[in-house]
């Protein structure tokens, strides 16, 4: 893997364990299925689980829209459910929800 920086390193890594979470597979038959190693995999679940690095973090980005005429917001959890909405929802409801989908995984 080419040198990341730090923040898009925690980003790619969020990603994996969580895709990790919610396969099926041990953590030999993820990391060889994605090409990493069982190490880095475990290293990562580990640092993330113990909230080193989300001091740098941001939890939201700006996101600014052309339109809003007949458009939908998507937003989607851990790869595995998409909700659409006719409006965005509050930057608040949204917090609540990740803070609820934190707590039950």
């Amino acid at each position: 893997m080419a040198r990341i920086q730090n923040e898009d390193k925690i980003i790619y890594w969020r990603k994996m364990v969580r895709k990790f979470k919610v396969s099926s597979l041990s953590v030999s038959e993820f990391s060889k299925k994605h090409g990493i190693t069982p190490h880095k995999l475990t290293y990562w679940k580990t640092r993330l689980r113990d909230k080193k690095c989300t001091d740098k973090t941001k939890p939201f980005i700006e996101v600014k829209r052309k339109s809003q005429e007949n458009s939908t917001v998507s937003l989607s959890i851990n790869d595995v459910l998409t909700l659409n909405f006719s409006s965005p929802p509050s930057p608040e409801w949204i917090s609540e929800l990740i803070s609820n989908v934190k707590k039950a995984s």
